[in-house]
């Protein structure tokens, strides 16, 4: 997507009293990272390229624990094999609108999305799960994106994530890493005023 508007993103960001969960929009319209208990530094910032390693750790090290649940050894091995290609992942960071959710230093998750609205990967740290990062890694790239329509491969992990956010199942598929299928589902969601509000938030 074409980068909207940054001023303010790599800014931190701190709970609201009136935030009831991590992810929901306040009264206000601004949007929680945690719950009143707790204080977030957490902060949105673009991708800069020293990051591709450290994304590709976090990229391996989330499909290995948070989705070990919903697929086989084999197919864990097959979708994040733990040998990367950098380059080939830095061409694709570059080439998308990435951004990074860092706290106090530390990557805790990623997204990047397309010009056309096809959100590629999206991963949060094994430890920073239920914390709202992924929605607010999401909102920010919706609302960054001009195109009409969203679309997500996701995984049977993350199904009941994107549903939570309006995307309906196309279909399932079943694609093939390293002579290994996998099942993901094609999701869409259309562009909304929601999401466009998104956009001066961050």
């Amino acid at each position: 997507c074409e980068p909207g508007p940054v001023q303010g993103l790599s800014t931190q960001v701190y709970a609201r009293k009136d935030c009831k969960r991590p992810g929901a929009l306040t009264s206000s319209g601004a949007l929680c990272l945690m719950t009143k208990k707790r204080r977030s530094h957490l902060k949105l910032r673009e991708y800069r390229a020293s990051d591709c390693p450290e994304l590709t750790r976090l990229f391996y090290d989330t499909v290995h624990s948070v989705c070990a649940g919903e697929y086989t050894p084999e197919q864990l091995d097959a979708w994040a094999d733990g040998r990367p290609d950098l380059k080939a992942w830095a061409r694709s960071l570059s080439a998308h609108d990435t951004l990074v959710a860092e706290e106090e230093g530390r990557i805790l998750g990623f997204g990047d999305m397309t010009a056309e609205g096809y959100l590629d990967r999206l991963f949060v740290h094994r430890e920073a799960q239920g914390r709202g990062i992924a929605s607010a890694l999401c909102a920010a790239l919706e609302g960054r994106c001009s195109a009409p329509e969203f679309t997500v491969h996701a995984s049977k992990t993350a199904r009941t994530f994107f549903q939570s956010r309006g995307y309906q199942v196309v279909r399932e598929q079943q694609v093939e890493r390293r002579g290994v299928l996998l099942a993901n589902f094609v999701m869409t969601r259309p562009a909304s005023e929601g999401t466009k509000k998104n956009k001066r938030l961050f």
